[in-house]
């Protein structure tokens, strides 16, 4: 049967329902990223303080020490010349009254997990610290679980990602400008040049569906002899002249003339060097 787990006509909300949400939004077990996230200060030679903080568990239990509260663990009195290593975390049991609970715990050998909530009964151990006793010393105290970024971090993260991936391709509303050589062909009874742009710095990106060119000039080679501009120029082309044919295999410019470029030969190879500024759109 299925429940409006958070209408107004449903109660009561189970600790299972409030787990099970949890546990879908968290994924794994960790901190927070609220509050004091359980920072530890060593108070004593025997006793860790822990600061405000959530911690859910991968069943979505959650256990929270709230805001301006603490919680201390006391570890027992070291001994000259002995080094022990700690854990300090917490114990979920269920009570001889099926009450679910927790508490902290303190061990230098954590015991492992057993069973689930889900399944009705568990004993599980949340290691949050190791701490290093050397003697009677606190020598070290090591955060034993990871932090879980909120949404806010997630999506900043990802925005950083996406506009570093972007830099890598040219986005539509990018310009570049530049000079290049090429091969192509008179067609169109000596009217037309077609080529193709090389290989740009940089890949086009995939939002890309259009190409614009402007400020563009050439001259054009073929069988020894130039058919447009010069040795000494190039000889600029009108927008309204060009046509961009733009592809997953490349960039196709289509140069046309009003009338037949001087001496060209129709269907034969012509060489192309140009200057132009290209935009995506």
């Amino acid at each position: 049967m299925a429940y409006l787990i958070n209408g107004n006509g449903f109660s009561p909300v189970l600790a299972q329902d409030d787990a099970d949400f949890y546990a879908g939004l968290v994924g794994v077990g960790g901190m927070l990223d609220i509050g004091g996230k359980m920072a530890a200060t060593v108070v004593n030679a025997t006793t860790i303080r822990l600061t405000d903080g959530v911690y859910v568990d991968g069943e979505g239990r959650r256990v929270q020490i709230r805001a301006g509260g603490h919680e201390d663990f006391t570890i027992p009195t070291g001994s000259e010349g002995v080094t022990t290593v700690y854990g300090i975390g917490w114990h979920i049991y269920v009570d001889g009254s099926s009450n679910e609970l927790v508490e902290a715990y303190v061990a230098s050998s954590w015991p492992s997990s057993t069973g689930t909530l889900r399944d009705g009964y568990t004993d599980t151990y949340i290691k949050l610290y190791e701490v290093t006793q050397t003697g009677f010393t606190i020598a070290s105290v090591t955060p034993a679980f990871t932090v879980v970024a909120g949404y806010g971090t997630h999506a900043s993260a990802l925005a950083a990602v996406t506009a570093a991936v972007n830099a890598l391709s040219y986005q539509p509303g990018d310009s570049v400008s530049g000079y290049a050589a090429a091969g192509g062909y008179v067609t169109g009874s000596g009217k037309e040049v077609l080529f193709n742009i090389p290989m740009l710095r940089k890949p086009i990106g995939p939002a890309v569906t259009s190409i614009t060119v402007s400020n563009f000039s050439a001259r054009m080679r073929q069988n020894g002899k130039y058919i447009f501009g010069s040795a000494s120029a190039r000889a600029s082309v009108a927008s309204d002249h060009i046509t961009v044919m733009f592809n997953g295999l490349g960039i196709l410019l289509s140069v046309k003339s009003d009338a037949a470029y001087t001496g060209a030969a129709n269907n034969d190879t012509a060489g192309v060097d140009f200057s132009a500024t290209l935009t995506f759109g």
